[in-house]
């Protein structure tokens, strides 16, 4: 009977062997896990082996249906319709009409025609209007003093002003230049006047004692006027011209059928002029 006792002593001292084989096995692993955590540690563990817990089942997650989640998004806000104008209510005031004129407007010249000259026109002067205001005297020239009075005193009140002028100033033999000074200053005088007329002189066959160069001053004259001068140009040298019965014997001054066809010359272009004027 002892053989088996011997036996089942030996198995007992077996699986204690056993048994403390595997707990210090599984001391060492839990070391060296420990190891891995914590590097540099040197102290074992000797904790006995835990066995874990399988992992519970887990629920898949609920699925929401999209329209049961609440949106957290703003919605879109329509802004307000425009408020509508208030009503047009018709006037019952009636206009304002005002019958001042305009500032620009010129102030009418109720003046009568004027007309500045030489002795022509105070030769003819009995066949023109009574009620046109005439300053003519003979040897009157353009560069005279009284000449730009009179022009000065009619510039504002006359519809018309007529130049009847330039016979004496080619007899004094006047430059160009000194010409072209005086016609400036007669259109400085007359600015923005309606209607200025300027009277051409007679270039051939005057006498040689008013100057012996009476064609070459007559023709600057009558250049110097036309590119100069305000306003319109009576040509009396082209009508002139063509009526050399109506002169005396020194070509220049003119008899009785000359100084009616003079007023009738200067008559005709007054008012042909007044007309172009109110267009």
């Amino acid at each position: 009977m002892r053989r088996p006792v011997r036996s089942i002593r030996l198995i007992g001292m077996l699986v204690l062997l056993t048994t403390a084989y595997n707990l210090l096995l599984c001391g060492g692993i839990a070391d060296l896990a420990a190891a891995d955590e914590l590097p540099g540690a040197t102290t074992t563990s000797t904790a006995s082996p835990t066995t874990a817990s399988p992992p519970l089942p887990t629920a898949p997650p609920a699925s929401i249906p999209p329209d049961s989640v609440p949106s957290t998004s703003v919605p879109p806000t329509t802004p307000p319709p425009p408020t509508p104008p208030p009503p047009t209510v018709p006037s019952t005031t009636a206009p304002v009409v005002t019958t001042e004129p305009p500032r620009d407007e010129a102030p009418p010249r109720v003046g009568p025609t004027a007309v500045v000259g030489d002795s022509l026109t105070y030769a003819a002067r009995a066949n023109l209007s009574p009620r046109w205001r005439i300053d003519a005297r003979t040897g009157r020239a353009l560069a005279d003093r009284e000449s730009f009075e009179f022009l000065a005193a009619v510039a504002t009140d006359s519809p018309c002003v007529v130049v009847a002028l330039g016979s004496n100033d080619v007899t004094r033999e006047r430059t160009e230049r000194q010409m072209a000074a005086n016609v400036r200053r007669v259109n400085r005088m007359l600015r923005d006047h309606p209607c200025v007329l300027w009277t051409k002189v007679k270039v051939r066959g005057v006498t040689p004692y008013y100057s012996a160069e009476w064609g070459r001053y007559a023709r600057q004259w009558n250049r110097v006027i036309r590119d100069i001068g305000q306003g319109q140009i009576l040509n009396w040298n082209a009508v002139a011209a063509k009526h050399p019965e109506h002169f005396l014997g020194d070509g220049l001054h003119m008899n009785a059928r000359g100084r009616a066809a003079y007023a009738t010359f200067l008559r005709t272009g007054v008012r042909a002029a007044q007309l172009r004027a109110q267009q």
